[in-house]
């Protein structure tokens, strides 16, 4: 029984420093290639630069560049030097070429893929990568002070409570990270002296053509049921009393008929009248039409809005319109209080067929679009859409003709990796679960004695369940279902390599 034991501890200890090989190899994608937001635009841009801005791109540096790049390379010299003195190959350890080849060779790919991002490659970035792994292969992987180090390291880890403290350690700080956008999706940031405006920006260059026939905004975000009921409403003026009781600051129903003025109806606080210009009341005399370069703006600054939305950190907009073009982009504004094209409070505007929705905070940025809600595809044709945009705290969603579309911004799964500069794409997402779930799932499996595998995934698998409940009792936000599953995958990878850092004892 003990041989067995023995072969068993013998293989896991051949596969440790592979392993953590790889795990170092995947962070450093992580770190050099995010945000993975990959397009042959960059490197057609780069070939049709002329030679001296190739010289500039290729062979650009400074000092603090180079220091971080020798320190990224160095473990993989460090692991490089173990894995060879693991496999008794003494003679490949003193051999300068294999980890001069060895960091060269994958910096080159790394600085060849970033030719497809918005991010420089250089020359002095390969030479820094290689003697990084050269300083670490024989500087730093030959001290023996360092492996004595990593040896006694792992012996404490080794203790039971130890292993719980690093596990409560670094739950906790998983815990807080994923409810860090939550902290920071407010409305504090927001500026007054911004108009309220329909069809354009105040610098009249984002400009919207169509029909509007209402315009509302509410303090709060409203339920799925109650857009639903407004949708049914219609646009008839006998329901102002149900908007003005669902919390409207502002409410234009467009019922003048005549005149370049629309009152706001809302009743709450000082009216917040509009005065248009190149604007044309329809026959109906129930609606506006907006032409190129027409503008509705507030006569007064939007601030009754400002004051009553940072109080709640939520809110919506509705609108009743008709697009005079599905091919208006910018994206063409048809309701903003904004300054102009950069400095903005909330914006709900068209590109295309698609309605982009941007709402400032400390996350989303001043001109709120470093997080946005994009809905593709929403305007199928130039009838008349009822359009409502709802935000809480981080969670946005667009509503159209009483159903949701598919598109949800998520308070964590789109924040996130975003607010770690990682990228806001699928790979991006995946990457933050591989930088911060899978070691959770190595340090959890290594508390059990019993049904390690097993117990690791109900732990990390329950805990994000948990957090995603949360969200969803909270703040409403759909499940994250892609981001439980990749959660999940990456704790069971995790619970996999746990394996090898586990020595097998014998009963007897």
């Amino acid at each position: 029984m003990v041989p067995k034991l023995d072969s068993r501890n013998d293989w896991k200890r051949k596969i440790r420093i592979p392993c953590l090989l790889f795990v170092y190899f995947i962070d450093v994608l992580v770190i050099t290639l995010s945000p993975f937001e990959f397009s042959v635009f960059w490197l057609r841009r780069l070939v049709f630069s002329d030679f001296l801005e190739l010289l500039v791109f290729f062979f650009h540096t400074d000092i603090l560049d180079i220091v971080s790049n020798i320190l990224l390379f160095i473990p993989i010299g460090i692991l490089l030097f173990f894995l060879l003195d693991q496999n008794k190959m003494g003679k490949e350890r003193r051999r300068i070429w294999i980890p001069l080849c060895a960091g060269a060779l994958l910096s080159l790919s790394i600085e060849t893929a970033q030719l497809f991002l918005d991010r420089s490659s250089s020359f002095f970035d390969v030479v820094s990568n290689a003697g990084g792994t050269v300083l670490g292969f024989y500087g730093v992987g030959r001290w023996i002070l360092v492996r004595r180090f990593v040896e006694g390291f792992y012996r404490r880890f080794e203790i039971f409570p130890v292993r719980f403290s690093f596990v409560l350690i670094y739950g906790t700080a998983f815990i807080m990270l994923f409810l860090l956008p939550l902290k920071f999706n407010h409305f504090m940031n927001w500026e007054e002296g911004f108009h309220l405006l329909i069809g354009n920006e105040e610098t009249l260059d984002r400009p919207w053509e169509g029909e509007v026939y209402l315009v509302a905004v509410y303090d709060r975000a409203l339920r799925l049921s109650e857009v639903q009921s407004l949708y049914d409403s219609g646009t008839d003026e006998i329901r102002g009393e149900i908007r003005r009781g669902k919390g409207a600051v502002v409410y234009y129903f467009f019922s003048e008929g005549r005149g370049d003025t629309i009152r706001d109806s809302s009743g709450r606080g000082e009216s917040l009248d509009l005065v248009g210009q190149e604007v044309r009341w329809l026959d109906s005399g129930k609606g506006i039409e907006i032409r190129e370069g027409g503008l509705l703006r507030s006569s007064n600054p939007g601030d009754k809005i400002v004051r009553a939305l940072r109080e709640a950190s939520q809110m919506t907009v509705e609108v009743w319109m008709r697009t005079g073009n599905l091919n208006q982009s910018g994206p063409a504004r048809i309701v903003s209080l904004s300054g102009d094209t950069d400095r903005r409070n909330f914006t709900l505007g068209q590109n295309g067929q698609d309605i982009h929705f941007r709402v400032r905070t400390p996350l989303t940025g001043s001109n709120g679009s470093r997080i946005r809600l994009k809905a593709a595809s929403v305007l199928k044709d130039q009838d008349v859409y009822h359009v409502v945009a709802t935000f809480n705290q981080g969670v946005a969603r667009l509503i159209v003709d009483g159903r949701p579309t598919r598109e949800v911004l998520r308070e964590d799964v789109d924040y996130l990796p975003v607010l770690l500069e990682l990228g806001r794409n699928t790979t991006a997402k995946v990457a933050f679960c591989f930088v911060f779930v899978f070691p959770l799932g190595l340090l959890v499996h290594g508390v059990f004695r019993r049904g390690r595998f097993l117990l690791t995934l109900l732990s990390v698998g329950g805990l994000v369940f948990f957090l995603e409940m949360f969200y969803y009792l909270r703040l409403e936000q759909p499940f994250g279902f892609f981001f439980f599953s990749v959660s999940f995958i990456t704790a069971a990878l995790g619970g996999v390599a746990g394996y090898a850092f586990d020595e097998e004892k014998s009963s007897e």
